[in-house]
């Protein structure tokens, strides 16, 4: 008997459930359709991301656009359109989908973060691209950790570093265009130097806004920071040609040839370890000049000397089979030397 009644029960509560739903589709019409169509455009989005994930641009171009047809609002439909039409370079139809992301979710951080960068470095709008990456960080989400669950703290520390060091470079740009307005000129690298640091605080590690954060303070005259920093990169990435050569151009500012000459000498053997003869060339004509410059000064015997001193100077070739090869003594001491130079030698990096 109870097992009767239950089923019966749960009969009826199907029933009502039914023409509950009956009822509503012939009184709200339009919100079923409209439903439906939300549901379709999800399950588009859906197969656009799996094209997507594929590298299958095209194909994930005609479902998102398929998906935003049936329901506008879905605002990681128009951002994945926007970074997919940024890689065809087509930047004008990129700057519109994450304009219209933002139009319905305007705290998508990283359609916020892409639009500034896309303002800044193709339409060279660096003012609004600046107010984007301030408007990106102040609207960054609270830090939601649910153990096990969810967590997004590294996801708001990475963005919030990124909106900075790009703020940065905007600031960086904009005093370039200001040349002949030293006031201006160095307002903005004070506040590109800012931005880096405050990427730095939130990326310990992260050696683009090191280097540009030195660049800004060697264009802002601050040479003796600029150093300390641009050390700071040597001993992170100690083959990255730029930060040898601009530390050479630095110490050639500063009268001291010798030092500029072995950064110099750095920066032509990785260039020339990469096959760039150009930029190999180039980098011998500067050294050349500097050289001169140096045998200008009364006393450079000090030159020969330190050199001797080189590292790398005093190890004997490895042969095998009738070919010169690194032994690992040999690559502990190009790095070594890579990493140390006489102008860093007083920080304490």
């Amino acid at each position: 008997m109870l097992k009767f009644i239950r089923s019966t029960a749960m009969k009826i509560i199907l029933a009502v459930l039914l023409l509950a739903s009956v009822a509503f589709c012939f009184a709200f019409p339009n919100k079923v359709k409209t439903a439906g169509k939300i549901i379709n455009a999800y399950y588009f989005v859906y197969k656009g991301d799996k094209k997507y994930s594929q590298n299958d641009l095209i194909g994930a171009i005609n479902y998102y656009r398929a998906a935003l047809k049936l329901y506008p609002g879905h605002s990681k439909a128009s951002y994945n359109l926007g970074n997919i039409l940024a890689v065809y370079e087509d930047y004008d139809s990129s700057l519109r989908y994450y304009e219209h992301a933002l139009l319905y979710n305007p705290n998508f951080m990283n359609a916020r973060i892409a639009l500034g960068i896309i303002l800044s470095e193709r339409f060279f709008e660096y003012d609004r691209a600046i107010k984007e990456y301030k408007t990106s960080i102040d609207r960054a989400p609270l830090f939601i950790n649910i153990p096990l669950v969810y967590n997004n703290k590294d996801y708001v520390i990475y963005n919030k570093s990124v909106a900075y060091h790009n703020m940065g470079l905007a600031y960086k740009w904009k005093s370039l265009i200001y040349g002949q307005d030293p006031i201006e000129v160095r307002t903005n690298l004070q506040n590109a130097i800012k931005s880096y640091k405050a990427a730095i605080r939130l990326m310990q590690y992260s050696y683009d806004s090191y280097f540009n954060l030195a660049l800004s303070l060697h264009l802002l005259g601050d040479y003796e920071e600029a150093k300390k920093v641009y050390c700071k990169c040597i001993n992170m990435r100690p083959f990255d040609y730029d930060v040898h050569y601009n530390l050479a151009i630095l110490l050639r500012e500063q009268h001291n040839y010798l030092d500029a000459i072995l950064e110099l000498e750095k920066a032509a053997l990785i260039v020339d370890s990469e096959g760039d003869g150009f930029k190999t060339r180039y980098i011998y004509d500067v050294l050349n000049e500097t050289s001169k410059k140096l045998y200008a000064q009364e006393d450079y015997s000090v030159l020969k000397e330190r050199l001797d001193k080189d590292p790398i100077r005093s190890y004997e070739p490895t042969f095998v089979n009738g070919k010169i090869v690194a032994s690992e003594e040999l690559d502990k001491a190009i790095l070594k030397n890579m990493r140390t130079c006489e102008a860093c030698k007083d920080y304490d990096i």
